[in-house]
């Protein structure tokens, strides 16, 4: 398995290395059934400690990406195309409650989404309660 580690990032070693595996599973690189190398393996490849791989592997297992299975190691679980799906749908959820915090509405986040991504260029009269999307509705208060 290929992984880079920035050793000068902010981001942490285990982020790097759930990070570079849900990228693997992401690009069809690993796919569901593929065996992830043991901690130890991966530890001595990446010049970390097995913790930091253990720790990382169980990440993965919240997430729901891999299963570990004794004496069978750590299986991945899901599709390339559901990590795809998930991870997008992370990073415009927290730019969605970025643009929230800098006090964008919702009609401006979606204008800038669909034109800044070259979106509303391609789907003329696109029309966002057609298709049920709720993404830049306000959050519910409680």
């Amino acid at each position: 398995m290929y992984l880079r580690l920035d050793l000068e990032s902010s981001e942490s070693l285990i982020h790097q290395v759930v990070e570079g595996i849900e990228d693997s599973i992401a690009k069809g690189m690993l796919l569901a059934g593929d065996r992830l190398p043991s901690a130890d393996v991966l530890a001595k490849e990446l010049s970390v400690h097995r913790l930091t791989v253990l720790a990382a592997y169980r990440e993965l297992v919240r997430k729901g990406r891999v299963k570990s299975k004794p004496r069978r190691g750590t299986i991945v679980v899901q599709s390339p195309d559901e990590v795809r799906k998930e991870i997008f749908r992370t990073l415009i959820k927290s730019a969605v409650e970025k643009g929230r915090h800098l006090g964008l509405t919702s009609v401006e986040m979606e204008f800038e989404l669909r034109m800044g991504t070259g979106f509303g260029d391609n789907m003329p009269g696109w029309n966002r309660s057609e298709h049920n999307c709720d993404l830049f509705a306000p959050a519910a208060s409680h």
